[in-house]
């Protein structure tokens, strides 16, 4: 007797754990008109999913390095993986302003400007003060661009005279120079070169007499190599040709 209760016991336990499980599946199921020639109307668990497959949702790999180190000036490279991405996209977001990146196959980028040899430049007195203004990543030329000089727009008809500005407009990047002819102690000061669509990039002049620091501008376009320097090249360049 012992035995067949609880062998009764463990088949009703069954019964009603199947029946729980019947009832949470109320949507799935479908009950069957009665078979002729039984008494207990027959039921049949009906799946509509079935032939319908569930795409999986996109999961992150938590196993790709969170730390990267670079050095500066170098490519770094950030690794993001993800699993069953479907028909979804990835976007990359600068979380210091919530810049977007990359959206998908798209990259954006923010337009900057940059005075080239600062934040400090030496000139002697005398000598032109050369400063060039370079705005990359824009999707199109600045429509202006104008210089300051200690707070204050760069007039060329001032009674100073001397000063110039010429824009070079390209597709990747737009040049900006200004020129102010015969440099002299009281044109020190804070230059600022401001486009129409990106930052303001600035530069501390000082304009020196007698003294020749080492990062003083010495009027020319572009840097000079001294005869120990080339020649050092050209037997480099000599060797690495061998």
């Amino acid at each position: 007797m012992a035995l067949r209760w609880q062998a009764r016991l463990s088949i009703a336990a069954i019964l009603f754990m199947c029946t729980e499980d019947t009832l949470s599946l109320n949507d799935g199921m479908e009950k069957l008109e009665r078979h002729p020639g039984q008494g207990r109307p027959r039921q049949q668990m009906i799946d509509h999913s079935i032939g319908i497959k569930t795409k999986p949702e996109p999961t992150f790999d938590f196993n790709q390095p969170t730390n990267v180190t670079a050095l500066i000036g170098k490519t770094a490279y950030l690794t993001c993986r993800v699993r069953h991405l479907g028909n979804k996209t990835v976007s990359w977001v600068r979380l210091r302003d919530i810049h977007i990146l990359t959206t998908g196959a798209y990259t954006y980028t923010i337009p900057t400007a940059t005075i080239l040899g600062g934040p400090e430049l030496y000139v002697g007195a005398g000598s032109t003060i050369n400063l060039t203004c370079a705005i990359q990543f824009s999707s199109e030329p600045p429509a202006y661009i104008f210089w300051y000089y200690d707070g204050n727009v760069l007039s060329y008809d001032s009674p100073r005279g001397g000063v110039s500005v010429i824009t070079e407009k390209g597709t990747d990047v737009t040049t900006s120079w200004l020129l102010i002819q015969t440099a002299q102690p009281s044109d020190s000061g804070e230059y600022s070169c401001k486009p129409s669509n990106a930052n303001t990039a600035s530069i501390r002049v000082h304009v020196v007499n007698g003294e020749r620091p080492e990062a003083m501008q010495t009027g020319t376009a572009g840097p000079i190599l001294s005869s120990s320097c080339l020649l050092v090249s050209l037997i480099i360049l000599y060797i690495s040709s061998v």
